[in-house]
């Protein structure tokens, strides 16, 4: 992707995907990696190079990970905790309770995969995950509802708070940037920094609200833990 299509302030030199096989990964994933390992020895000279600690291998929280496959390019060794269908099995087999939310974007695209309708989409998927031991299926359309008010109540709380009264100064942050998508969110928290992140939504995410809600609300009637 062309970096012409976003402001200045989103563009980076560094906002690449992909890591070309002559790039080395900024994660060092074998064990003995001393960069005096890989230079041509001088025979005729015998010197002595302190090396580094052997290092283990990494593995990435989801917290840190963009999901922009730039590891897996480089190393398929980058394990990603937490997002593995072996996770997934071991909490289904565990004592808790596991509640599944399927995205309206999810359904669709197995249904153009498909050629099925969304709505068998969602029935098949939760006659899946009901058979594999999943508790209960929700969709997030109704929580995308959700954020959509609480984000307008946001944006109108804002804009109050920006205009001068009383002889006050304005003292609301606008415009206001909201964003469902946690590649982002991240990226901009860990490139933009202060710059952006006084302008971004707090708002949850669909996937967010309907988690918090299922988890404080709706799993406390079911009795699930």
């Amino acid at each position: 992707m062309s970096s012409s299509r976003f402001s200045p302030a989103l563009q980076a030199s560094d906002l690449n995907d992909f890591i070309a096989p002559s790039q080395d990964c900024i994660i060092s994933l074998n064990k003995n990696t001393s960069s005096s390992s890989r230079r041509p020895q001088n025979k005729q000279k015998e010197t002595t190079v302190s090396s580094k600690p052997p290092e283990e291998a990494v593995k990435i929280s989801l917290k840190d990970c963009l999901a922009c496959s730039g590891c897996i390019t480089s190393a398929e060794t980058v394990m990603l905790e937490k997002q593995s269908l072996g996770d997934f099995i071991d909490r289904i087999n565990s004592d808790k309770a596991v509640i599944v939310s399927v995205s309206p974007q999810s359904r669709a695209s197995l249904a153009a995969f498909f050629g099925l309708s969304q709505s068998q989409v969602l029935r098949k998927l939760t006659s899946l995950f009901k058979s594999i031991g999943v508790k209960a299926v929700f969709d997030t359309s109704s929580s995308r509802d959700l954020s959509l008010i609480e984000a307008c109540n946001e944006f109108v709380s804002r804009y109050q708070r920006s205009q001068p009264s009383s002889g006050q100064e304005a003292g609301a942050n606008l415009p206001l940037i909201s964003s469902a998508c946690p590649g982002w969110i991240c990226y901009a928290e860990k490139t933009l920094g202060s710059y952006i992140l006084p302008y971004i939504s707090s708002v949850k995410s669909p996937q967010q609200a309907i988690g918090a809600a299922i988890k404080h609300h709706v799993a406390e009637r079911l009795g699930l833990k």
